[in-house]
């Protein structure tokens, strides 16, 4: 199991959700025609990433939110091979998604979606930024909570918080991918 200070784990989450925020944030700019429009007919608009953010952010968040039995932090944040696998195969890597992967029919966004998109994952991210910022001197390893995969796969809250962060971070490269061959 990999062991890393839990300070600087949650302040690399911080800077990623910053930077996740801003990419949002510059989406505002832009029509809605061109936020729906894809690259091709198997692919994802930027705002069909966006939903499926947003929709995959929900199963974490809403289980973050029922959460208030935290206890202190030892300092360190645990990484088992599971939830090490489950985020860094989230990652783009060198300009290219390692690990492709269907997604289920639950977190498939619809088409032809407003902007309202962004501002709920501006929402949601601003709420996990909070939350990150209000448990910093909290176990993150004690607590399970399930992951998409339904309640036979749990990850503690710190491998759970850098999933959903890499999941965000592999579907922003995928929008941006989108915005460059659209514009």
């Amino acid at each position: 199991m990999a062991k890393i200070s839990q300070q600087e784990f949650l302040s690399s989450l911080e800077d990623e959700i910053s930077r996740q925020l801003e990419f949002a944030k510059n989406l505002e700019d832009y029509s809605e025609e061109t936020l729906n429009q894809k690259v091709d007919a198997k692919s994802w608009s930027v705002l069909e990433c966006l939903e499926h953010m947003n929709l995959s952010m929900l199963i974490y968040l809403d289980q973050f939110k029922m959460i208030n039995n935290f206890k202190p932090s030892g300092g360190l944040v645990n990484f088992g091979i599971k939830g090490k696998f489950f985020a860094e195969g989230m990652r783009p890597k060198n300009d290219k998604i390692a690990y492709k992967m269907k997604t289920f029919k639950k977190l498939t966004p619809a088409s032809h979606l407003g902007k309202q998109v962004i501002e709920n994952f501006l929402s949601y991210s601003t709420w996990l930024s909070g939350f990150i910022k209000s448990h910093k001197s909290h176990d993150l390893n004690r607590i399970r909570v399930k992951t998409a995969l339904g309640p036979l796969v749990k990850l503690n809250v710190a491998e759970a918080l850098s999933f959903v962060i890499a999941h965000n971070e592999r579907h922003i490269w995928q929008a941006n991918n989108v915005l460059k061959a659209v514009e």
